[in-house]
Order: C-alpha cells, then structure tokens, then sequence
C-alpha cells in the first residue's frame, strides 16, 4: 500500500555526494590551474571557493580571455572522467537509494556535470542502475 507523502522524486548529483570523488576533484583542478592559469590553489581553498560554485565567476580575475578559461574547463573535463571512474561510493548509499527506491518509492534521478558517458559508466557499476529511473550528464540523454 503506498502511504501517501509529499515528494515523489529524488535528485541526486554523483561526484561528491553519491561518490567520495572530491579528493581526485581537486587534484585535477590543481594540476589544470597550474597549467592554464599559473595558480596555486590550496586544497582547503578549493572546498571552500570552488566546490558547487560557478567557476567562470571566481576565476575571472585569473582569466586573461574566454579561450583561457575554455582550455581550462576542456582540460579539466577530459582529465577528471577517468580520474574519478572508479571514486568509491560513500558507506551506506546502496542502502539510502535501496530504500528510497524500494520501499518509500521514489522515483530517482542522477546527474552531473560530468559527461553523459560517466554517468552511464557510473550506473552500470555496482548495480546502480536498478535505482535510477534516469541518468543526465552533459551530452545526450539516456534513459
């Protein structure tokens, strides 16, 4: 008997949240900034300022040119997929999503940033994907 609730879906972002993908996050960016921007940033500065914010905003006054800050996003991108493929679930997430699932019976949904072939990639590891109703990452969408 569905019992009746207020909410009917859940949205998840994968890096970060369903995967503890944060620590190759920054040394990505790390290694990214110093190519492309010349910068230095901590990694406690990376949490602080970075992470979840929209990165064009505070990297303007270390971007000479739009073509810079492309470079930059491109690079990190392309190198960021196969460093976090492999980025551990957090301890319970299985559990979280079985029960939000299967037994509140949500519909689920994850997306990312990240390409649309990592999000596929992701959901087909560990038997993700009996979870989720749908997967978004940039790119095309796959249902």
């Amino acid at each position: 008997m569905k019992s009746k609730r207020k909410f009917k879906y859940a949205v998840f972002d994968k890096d970060g949240v369903l995967t503890d993908s944060m620590s190759q996050n920054y040394q990505v960016f790390d290694a990214v900034a110093r190519e492309f921007l010349g910068q230095v940033f901590t990694k406690s500065e990376f949490f602080r300022r970075f992470a979840g914010a929209p990165w064009r905003e505070i990297l303007k006054p270390y971007i000479k040119d739009e073509k810079q800050y492309q470079g930059f996003a491109d690079a990190f991108h392309k190198r960021l997929v196969p460093a976090i493929k492999y980025a551990p679930l957090y301890p319970l997430v299985k559990e979280i999503l079985e029960y939000l699932r299967h037994k509140v019976e949500f519909d689920l949904f994850v997306t990312s940033s990240a390409p649309q072939l990592s999000i596929d990639d992701f959901l087909a590891r560990d038997g993700l994907a009996q979870y989720f109703i749908l997967g978004r990452g940039r790119g095309e969408i796959h249902v």
